[in-house]
């Protein structure tokens, strides 16, 4: 039984099979895993707030409120001055994320 669940199994061509010189993995070698880029904690937190509000502009209207209430104003405006970051910076790098088509 563990023989044809073996056969059954392998999808090898048997012409490849033949030739131990062609007989490679099927599947591509998973690329490698790269190093996230050096940024400080401060700069991380920039581009996550950013990408949070691209995405309750694009795809998640539920986090709009988190951006657009005067309460939510209110806070991104103290993180961004808390992390030497002014909104003008921040509505820049927004305008580079959301494409306006």
């Amino acid at each position: 039984m563990r023989a044809a669940v073996g056969l059954l199994l392998d999808r090898t061509p048997t012409h490849l099979k033949a030739c131990p010189a062609l007989s490679l993995p099927l599947s591509p070698a998973p690329p490698p895993a790269l190093p996230p880029p050096a940024l400080q904690v401060s700069q991380w937190q920039v581009v996550v707030v950013l990408l949070l509000k691209a995405l309750s502009l694009e795809r998640c209207p539920a986090l709009r409120p988190s951006f657009e209430t005067r309460d939510g104003i209110a806070r991104l405006n103290r993180l961004l001055g808390s992390l030497s970051f002014t909104s003008e910076e921040f509505y820049a790098a927004l305008e580079l994320l959301c494409s306006t088509e």
